[in-house]
């Protein structure tokens, strides 16, 4: 058996790479306080709502979020 198992630092790594970006990094402290809108995101980050689903899109593609839609609303929260 390897001392190291490969896969597991593949994955690792990839999940560091979603941390790089510092607008996910204040989006999941955002989310921390628990489920939000991309709207509410958007307005705390001071950023568009374009940019706030494209980083959110990466977060969810990535099993860091997850997404709950109501209505004409879609939620935010932790996986």
């Amino acid at each position: 058996m390897a001392k190291y198992d490969q896969e597991l630092y593949r994955i690792k790594a990839e999940f560091c790479k979603i941390l790089t970006d510092p607008t996910r990094q204040m989006m999941i402290a955002e989310l921390r306080t628990g489920e939000k809108t991309v709207g509410e995101i958007a307005e705390a980050l001071g950023i568009v709502q374009s940019m706030t689903s494209h980083h959110l899109a990466i977060l969810k593609s990535k099993g860091v979020v997850e997404a709950k839609r109501e209505g004409a609303n879609v939620y935010y929260s932790f996986s």
